[in-house]
């Protein structure tokens, strides 16, 4: 087997050209045991990111016209991202159709000319594992937009918050589920599924097929584990109370039960003050207490927090960021707050974002898609980031037996 490491650091895009890629050549064991995420029986500490675009209109992952997939993951690999979380849509996965040219340079990313939807992501996910990067696929959208004339026309438009539509049944989702493994199980790089995204129009525990999201995601979760035995299992929570995804408070009296349950993880999404300068009626009142940030250690524990040692699940916030800047430097406060407390829970994280054009949060990058967004960077720092080298490296020879005294 074949291993290239990467070398040096890469703060800037002239770093990235000379270096190697670390490939992923063999599928790495990854459970949950004792509340936190474990690889080939060892702690493993997941530093990850999200790159959105080819869940919507674009059908890529933006800013692919300004670069290479290639740099960009170069890029990321090098500043100890190790896991990118990468979406997509039922509507275009079903259709499958060519990706709009327009959307990316053909010149800086050659391997995209003529693919194929489902060619893109597999294009995506084999050259992050170039680049020594793991993939989890996130079913982010049923369908690739749902228009209105409200200011969130492209997402989430008109979506009513659950699993599955008129167009596409429970029993379409399973089916396709078990597409998503006959493409991606065998690569070995995709260690992952995040079943969906922020299902805010369901309930947990209620009972029925409709509306359970607990019930619904074990059925998701088994049919894909019975397509793929070695993926982790990603589930999300519902809201109120919490943002959309975030509320985990039903496990406490209905845990989701897989067939494995090794493979499950607990992935709530939740953000900093920025997300709500556009829209100061959806701000939580604790981001205006006297007592922020300290005050969102007892929520953030009673939505999600105890279920690693109540439950023994790993959690790994799915979607989690902001601009760490804004609000009179109560986004920055937010940033260290939680990121200290994931370091209490042995828990990880997917930063949002990559993009830089997110309008609530900005991004990893500038709006150059070059230049390194260093303050966010310091921040992530603290965030354990687990190399992936020694995971698949045969492990060293054993030292020759002493000699017969």
């Amino acid at each position: 087997m074949a291993v290239h490491s990467t070398g040096g650091s890469c703060s800037g895009w002239g770093a990235c050209e000379p270096t190697l890629p670390l490939s992923i050549a063999a599928p790495i064991d990854f459970y949950g045991m004792d509340g936190a995420l474990h690889a080939n029986g060892r702690p493993f500490g997941l530093k990850g990111f999200n790159w959105f675009g080819s869940e919507g209109d674009l059908r890529v992952p933006a800013g692919l016209k300004e670069r290479s997939a290639t740099h960009l993951l170069q890029w990321a690999s090098s500043n100890s991202f190790n896991a990118l979380r990468l979406m997509f849509n039922w509507e275009d996965w079903d259709a499958n159709e060519q990706i709009p040219q327009e959307h990316f340079s053909a010149q800086l990313n050659p391997g995209l000319v003529n693919a194929t939807y489902r060619q893109m992501l597999l294009h995506i996910v084999r050259t992050s594992a170039e680049r020594g990067i793991l993939v989890l696929l996130a079913c982010h959208r049923i369908q690739r937009s749902y228009g209105d004339d409200g200011p969130h026309a492209e997402w989430p438009g008109n979506w009513d918050g659950l699993w599955y539509d008129e167009t596409y049944h429970e029993s379409d989702i399973h089916e396709m589920w078990r597409d998503v493994a006959s493409t991606f199980c065998a690569e070995p790089n995709v260690f992952a599924v995040d079943l969906m995204n922020e299902p805010h129009g369901a309930t947990w525990g209620t009972g029925g097929r409709k509306k359970d999201w607990a019930a619904a995601a074990e059925r998701l979760g088994d049919n894909v584990l019975g397509a793929c035995s070695r993926w982790l299992v990603f589930v999300q929570g519902t809201t109120n109370p919490g943002m959309w995804g975030e509320n985990l408070s039903g496990v406490r009296t209905r845990p989701v039960r897989l067939r494995n349950q090794s493979k499950l993880v607990y992935s709530p999404h939740t953000y900093g003050p920025s997300l709500f300068v556009r829209y100061p009626e959806y701000e939580p009142e604790q981001y205006r207490a006297d007592d922020f940030p300290g005050n969102l250690l007892g929520g953030w524990e009673w939505l999600w927090g105890y279920v690693t040692q109540e439950h023994g699940v790993p959690i790994v916030l799915g979607e989690a960021g902001g601009d760490a800047v804004c609000c009179g430097g109560r986004d920055k406060q937010w940033h260290k707050t939680i990121l200290q407390y994931l370091g209490t829970k042995r828990a990880s994280l997917f930063y949002f974002c990559l993009n830089p054009d997110s309008d609530d949060t900005g991004g990893l990058l500038s709006l150059d898609w070059r230049t390194p967004v260093q303050a966010k960077l310091d921040l992530l720092a603290q965030v354990p980031s687990t190399s992936i080298e020694p995971l698949i490296l045969p492990p060293p020879p054993l030292p020759p037996a002493p000699p017969p005294s």
